[in-house]
């Protein structure tokens, strides 16, 4: 048991400015997503993406065959992966001590969900031993004030205006 692959996997909210060449991360804590860590699904003149990371903490490889967003109770028709240009193939495999993540557009992951009429999702990865490992943690699409407090803070302000060359 101890000479296994342990895979855990975590999931962020990434906003990125590239005419800023700024970028933030968003995680959740022990007792949930902090306020300002909840953008909205877009941000002026940013990137919102969630970023799902695969971490083996265990002492043996193991191959990721997956990454996919999950909505509900584990099941094929609902969950979902995108294929982003510039990934590397699948499956890729996963040393000990290492990771690897997928990036997935907020917006998709939002319609994904509410598709399915669920306000929440979780990150998550098929392994090539037949099994799956879920995030912990939920990110919440509903949120009260989701956003709000985001763009009021000085980091959310930054991301939201233009790069002096855009003005």
């Amino acid at each position: 048991m101890r000479s296994g692959h342990r895979v855990v996997v975590e999931i962020d909210v990434v906003v990125q400015n590239p005419g800023r060449g700024m970028s933030w991360v968003g995680r959740r804590s022990e007792r949930g997503w902090p306020a300002t860590s909840i953008p909205p699904s877009q941000v002026l003149y940013s990137i919102v993406f969630v970023k799902i990371t695969a971490r083996n903490t265990g002492r043996a490889a193991v191959d990721i065959e997956r990454f996919f967003v999950e909505v509900g109770e584990p099941s094929e028709e609902k969950n979902r992966s995108w294929v982003m240009k510039g990934d590397p193939a699948l499956p890729q495999r996963l040393e000990p001590g290492s990771s690897a993540s997928r990036e997935y557009m907020l917006t998709e992951v939002e319609a994904f969900t509410r598709g399915h009429s669920r306000r929440r999702f979780r990150g998550a990865v098929d392994l090539g031993d037949g099994t799956s490992r879920r995030s912990p943690l939920s990110f919440d699409l509903d949120a009260p004030d989701r956003g709000a407090a985001f763009l009021a803070s000085s980091t959310g302000q930054m991301l939201q205006t233009p790069a002096p060359s855009e003005a």
